[in-house]
């Protein structure tokens, strides 16, 4: 019967006598510098059009950045002047409930119900559309879309 285990090659221990040398030798040692007889003159040209993609890149992500924040921004606050008109809204609704309950109103039964069911049907809706339009859903392509253009 044959051993089909194969044995790796050891890593140096770096408990073993030895090897801390080793192992600090290896960290400190400094890459071996580039000579310019090294690299021909397509690698430097493909070496710095991948520098020039990777700066384009930053400052192209850096300033999508910027502006997800100020549209961010912006969506965050009109939303807030929204449902805070709507709260107005809904406190004034009641209030005139209020008035009609206690006797200091006088309307009729389905002038009540009409305003009632208005004044949802245009909460709901505002509601609705400060979600749809302000908050629209975004994908995962608009990245991708930004790294292809460069």
């Amino acid at each position: 019967m044959k051993d089909t285990h194969t044995t790796q090659p050891s890593k140096p221990d770096p408990g073993a006598p030895g090897a801390s040398s080793v192992i600090d030798e290896y960290m400190t040692r400094e890459p071996a510098p580039i000579e310019e007889k090294d690299i021909s003159i397509e690698e430097m040209q493909a070496i710095s059009d991948i520098e020039t993609r990777k700066k384009k890149l930053a400052s192209s992500l850096e300033a999508w950045k910027a502006q997800l924040d100020q549209e961010r921004a912006l969506r965050k606050g009109a939303s807030i002047v929204v449902f805070a008109l709507l709260a107005i809204e809904i406190l004034l609704i009641n209030l005139f409930f209020y008035w009609i309950g206690i006797g200091r109103m006088r309307i009729e039964p389905w002038m009540a119900t009409s305003i009632l069911m208005a004044a949802y049907a245009q909460i709901v809706t505002m509601a609705l559309a400060v979600i749809k339009y302000l908050f629209p859903e975004t994908g995962g392509d608009s990245i991708s879309k930004i790294i292809g253009s460069l």
